[in-house]
């Protein structure tokens, strides 16, 4: 079985109103990088990625191609576009700049710099296989049910993972899922995949491969990167 030719398009349009900073997530700084610039060279690492297209907040697509333009060639991005007003407009904007040639798709989020490469290979090689593959974390803790702020039920944990990305999808069956009607609730790309009754592989990941959403994310972010370079 030949490697497939693999297109990342990395979503980082979002507005980030829970980090609450004044600059949007994805120019955030790890160690005087920004978050953007280790996602993408963890995604380089897997070389059956040919092409990165990066879809960013229409405000900072200027400020994007002219201070980090020469990193972004190194890093094999072929493309930064504007996005849309929610993830799912941005990701189908990703979806017209792929090239001819693509076989399968990478959905990535930009502001999660820890998915290791070793993963990332292993959902391209299980959606290579049987159409869509995603990233998962098993669910650890005790999950309640709620309502009106009272315990309603306890759920079987072991029957729940926490979707991440990446998420990879052969072309054909991530373009159909989007010429859909498609609500902007939409959360993540498999959410569309099931929608279709196709089935999604689940790859077992790790809570480190956490996205930065919050300002605790950050601190732990920056704490676990300080560590590594010791």
């Amino acid at each position: 079985m030949k490697n497939p030719y693999v297109s990342a398009i990395v979503a980082g349009a979002g507005i980030g109103k829970r980090m609450g900073a004044h600059v949007r997530k994805p120019l955030l700084t790890l160690a005087g990088r920004p978050i953007l610039i280790y996602t993408l060279r963890n995604l380089v690492r897997v070389k059956t990625i040919r092409e990165v297209i990066v879809v960013v907040n229409p405000n900072d697509l200027q400020l994007i191609q002219k201070e980090l333009g020469r990193d972004l060639t190194r890093l094999r991005v072929s493309a930064v576009i504007a996005g849309g007003p929610h993830r799912c407009d941005s990701v189908k904007l990703g979806l017209k700049h792929v090239n001819d040639r693509t076989d399968l798709v990478l959905i990535h989020d930009a502001v999660r710099p820890f998915a290791p490469p070793k993963l990332v290979r292993q959902v391209i090689k299980r959606a290579h296989a049987t159409g869509a593959a995603i990233l998962a974390a098993p669910v650890i803790d005790t999950v309640k049910q709620a309502r009106r702020g009272r315990i309603a039920d306890t759920l079987d944990r072991s029957k729940l993972w926490l979707a991440q990305t990446p998420q990879a999808f052969r072309r054909s069956l991530i373009e159909q899922a989007y010429a859909r009607r498609r609500p902007a609730s939409i959360s993540d790309d498999a959410q569309l995949v099931e929608r279709l009754g196709k089935p999604v592989a689940i790859v077992p990941s790790t809570p480190m491969n956490f996205k930065i959403t919050t300002p605790d994310d950050l601190e732990l972010a920056r704490a676990l990167l300080g560590r590594s370079q010791r």
